[in-house]
């Protein structure tokens, strides 16, 4: 009957970790929270939010708190209009200085076309997505956190 016992213990231990897993995903929560109010001035109710996967969305308002604190500077992109659509490619430079005392540079892409946008109004839409990736990445927040006008399903509900 030593089997029992220690499926016991297996499932003790189990219980445990999925208490720690929680905890662990509650303490990231606060800190994210935290950071974007504190770093960035953002407030919870207008500026972000979070999808029940577990996606961090920030609206197009804190996107553009978060460009001024970093002071980012957003060189003309080269635009690509398609049938049905228009790409982007750009450049933003952060002036706050890295932990190297250096200014970083960044490119990324834009786009908006029939396929990923209802609106007709494309270009506006390739410039948002554009300026929400650029400014998240020269944030380092891009690998959790996306741009709420990067697609329709990050939406908040209710809006």
């Amino acid at each position: 009957m030593g089997g029992v016992k220690e499926m016991e213990i297996m499932l003790d231990e189990s219980i445990g970790k999925k208490d720690d897993a929680v905890t662990v995903v509650r303490n990231e929560n606060k800190e994210k929270n935290k950071m974007l109010s504190d770093e960035f001035g953002l407030d919870a109710s207008l500026h972000y939010y979070k999808l029940e996967d577990g996606m961090w969305i920030v609206t197009w308002a804190g996107i553009l708190k978060i460009a001024n604190c970093l002071d980012i500077d957003f060189q003309y992109p080269e635009i690509t209009f398609i049938e049905g659509g228009v790409y982007m490619c750009g450049h933003a430079t952060m002036k706050m200085k890295d932990d190297l005392g250096e200014e970083k540079t960044i490119w990324s892409t834009g786009e908006a076309t029939t396929d990923n946008c209802a609106f007709s109004y494309r270009l506006n839409m390739a410039e948002k997505r554009l300026k929400t990736r650029l400014t998240l990445m020269l944030a380092d927040l891009y690998h959790d956190t996306k741009g709420e006008d990067e697609a329709d399903d990050f939406k908040r509900e209710g809006k």
